[in-house]
């Protein structure tokens, strides 16, 4: 990949071979620059990987820190020089050339963060830009499943949430910093098995209402309560395009 600065991925998984094999495959980037989180796979997946990915092993079932884990292992990689990370879901599917355009608007939008405009909210080239932390509706809401951060962020993830609740908590302090999140419109990723973890770990969908409950402790209200939300919207070109200031 051919950007301003050097883009790393890192990818939790628990097995998913098969969509992990056709999301790899069209990632244009050195296998040193991609981190596959191992999170105990039935087979682990350096047997499938190992050539293409560097493949560690994180034993918790903590999304939030697997996500700082690779973030630390970008960040000495890095060595210095200005990164992004794109944190991508083991059932996601993109292109090269989405991931170049994200990686290229931390700079040219000066954003903190950049989304997936997973609705299709926005026109190609649109962006809709966040600046207050608070709840927004749905389609404005950032894609947990695939972003990207400028790497000299001074937000990590908090790991008190364990599976859910933690993507909205880390965008919203990514809005105040820089000039804010940003979803780019034209830019897609998709979640092909949105369901899967709570389906493979029953368990997660307890932990859901553990995760609501310490969100609204710290924020006070719930990343889904967004008609409390003031949303300043501009018509352009048929499509949407929002700034929320």
């Amino acid at each position: 990949m051919t950007v301003g600065r050097e883009l790393y991925i890192v990818i939790p998984a628990h097995d998913r071979q098969g969509m992990l094999a056709e999301l790899l495959g069209t990632l244009d980037v050195s296998p040193a620059h991609v981190f596959l989180i191992d999170n105990n796979s039935d087979r682990p997946l350096h047997h499938d990987f190992g050539q293409s990915a560097i493949v560690v092993q994180y034993g918790d079932r903590n999304i939030q820190a697997m996500w700082n884990f690779g973030w630390e292992l970008a960040s000495k990689a890095a060595d210095g020089k200005p990164y992004a990370v794109a944190f991508l879901n083991s059932d996601a599917m993109t292109s090269a050339e989405t991931l170049v355009r994200m990686t290229d608007a931390l700079d040219t939008l000066n954003a903190s963060l950049v989304s997936s405009d997973y609705s299709r909210l926005l026109y190609d080239g649109g962006i809709l830009r966040k600046r207050i932390p608070g709840p927004v509706s749905w389609e404005c809401a950032m894609s947990g499943w695939g972003f990207v951060v400028r790497g000299e962020l001074q937000s990590r993830f908090d790991e008190q949430f364990v599976w859910w609740y933690g993507d909205p908590d880390f965008e919203w302090r990514a809005r105040q910093e820089f000039g804010g999140s940003v979803v780019l419109g034209g830019a897609y990723i998709e979640n092909r098995d949105a369901n899967g973890a709570q389906r493979d770990f029953p368990e997660l969908n307890f932990q859901c209402d553990r995760d609501r409950v310490a969100f609204i402790n710290k924020w006070g209200v719930s990343s889904q309560d967004w008609t409390v939300y003031n949303e300043v919207v501009y018509n352009k070109k048929l499509r949407l395009n929002r700034s929320m200031m």
